[in-house]
C-alpha cells in the first residue's frame, strides 16, 4: 500500500487524528474493511469503507459476492 505498516495500525492512526473510533478492521486476502464512528454536531455517525480489488462480475454484469 502507499502507507507503511498494516493497514488496520494505519486506519487506526488516520481515525484517531480525526477524533473518530475505529470500530472494526478486518482484512481478508487482499481486501481491507474499516467501520468508524463518532460525532458531528452531537450526532452519531457511522461510516464503513472497502479498500482492495473491485468485486468479481460475471458475463452480464452481475456483481458475485467473493468467497474470500
Amino acid at each position: 500500500g502507499a502507507v507503511a505498516g498494516p493497514a488496520c495500525a494505519a486506519a487506526a492512526r488516520v481515525v484517531a487524528a480525526n477524533r473518530g473510533r475505529l470500530t472494526l478492521c478486518r482484512v481478508q486476502q487482499q481486501t481491507v474493511t474499516v467501520v468508524v464512528s463518532g460525532a458531528l454536531l452531537g450526532l452519531p455517525i457511522t461510516a464503513s469503507a472497502r479498500a482492495g480489488p473491485p468485486p468479481q462480475e460475471d458475463r452480464h454484469g452481475i456483481r458475485l459476492q467473493r468467497s474470500d
